[in-house]
């Protein structure tokens, strides 16, 4: 983690030299799990908010032609959890589950309208990449 920094820090020093606008951003995450299975009878299911953080380095004013582009690299965090039961009256089961996973990600906003001096709207796409899952829970 310590390198991922430093090589940030190194990268931005980089940019700051050929004039790029360069910025930071991050915040809390609060995530839902859903489930779109009906539910009746004997099964039930009850899904446990989580919450993270999210942390973006951004790049306005990257020329590719003539149009500007910003980009932006990111990395987030979220946890949650769940509790599951089905069964009737043979028998029944009951899952219990904390999840964590961990999400690197690329955005590219090729197109970007100024709307007031201090508000800017930018409009793209994101690519996301799953870097870490861990789930740990149990099952009767």
């Amino acid at each position: 983690m310590k390198a991922f920094l430093l090589s940030c820090v190194f990268s931005l020093k980089l940019l700051l030299a050929s004039g790029q606008q360069v910025g930071f951003s991050g915040g809390y995450c609060t995530n839902q799990f859903y489930n779109f299975i009906e539910e009746g009878g004997h099964t039930s299911a009850l899904y446990q908010d989580g919450t993270g953080y999210r942390f973006n380095i951004n790049l306005d004013n990257i020329r590719l032609d003539s149009i500007p582009i910003r980009t932006s690299v990111h990395y987030e965090k979220f946890t949650g959890g769940l509790i599951t039961s089905d069964g009737g009256m043979g028998g029944g089961s009951t899952t219990g589950a904390e999840v964590k996973k961990s999400v690197l990600g690329i955005s590219l906003f090729p197109i970007n309208i100024r709307i007031f001096k201090e508000l800017k709207l930018s409009v793209g796409s994101e690519l996301s990449y799953l870097v870490g899952s861990e789930v740990t829970g149990s099952k009767k």
